[in-house]
């Protein structure tokens, strides 16, 4: 995202607010990308009143579960051999 941001060659901040990015019970993936897009975006806007504020978010899923951050090697490694079938 940065990247693609940088390739507008205009000026741009990014931050990353400080939110709980659980997903509650039975909330769909959908559903929990657009949640936290908007709560960051809504975290950061009052900090910067007046300016364009982009907030967005993405989600693994595999077999129609979340998968969450891994926060360990171990379990990132578990996560990935999960999705290498």
């Amino acid at each position: 995202r940065r990247e693609l941001l940088a390739r507008l060659r205009l000026p741009f901040t990014c931050k990353s607010p400080d939110i709980d990015e659980s997903n509650r019970p039975g909330e769909a993936a959908h559903d929990l990308v657009q949640r936290l897009a908007r709560e960051k975006a809504q975290a950061l806007a009052g900090e910067h009143p007046g300016h364009l504020i982009i907030g967005s978010d993405q989600v693994a899923v595999l077999d129609g579960q979340i998968l969450g951050k891994p926060h360990t090697f171990e379990r990132a490694l578990k996560q990935l051999t999960a999705a290498s079938g």
